[in-house]
């Protein structure tokens, strides 16, 4: 992600966690920065946004990625696989 981090244009970095747990308020404010405003109406699309054919097949929907990074167990055994992505992250 160090490319990113140092990248000479404009970029807009949004945690998976915010759109996960604070989906509505974080697109609003994304939708916000862009110059844009949100639809009267949110939607979740609980299915996986990557669809279930190829190399994502298996990919986690939004119930199960609820279930996954809301249970620190789970995300700790199963997200953040070594110790350098628990550092990184805390």
């Amino acid at each position: 992600y160090k490319q990113y981090l140092d990248a000479d244009f404009p970029r807009l970095m949004i945690r998976f966690e915010d759109l996960l747990f604070h989906a509505e308020e974080t697109i609003t404010e994304v939708c916000e920065c862009g110059g844009g405003t949100m639809n009267s109406v949110f939607r979740y699309v609980e299915d996986s946004a990557k669809g279930q054919k190829g190399p994502h097949a298996g990919s986690a929907g939004f119930l199960a990625s609820l279930i996954t990074y809301g249970n620190r167990t789970l995300r700790m055994n199963e997200t953040l696989t070594t110790h350098a992505d628990v550092e990184y992250f805390r």
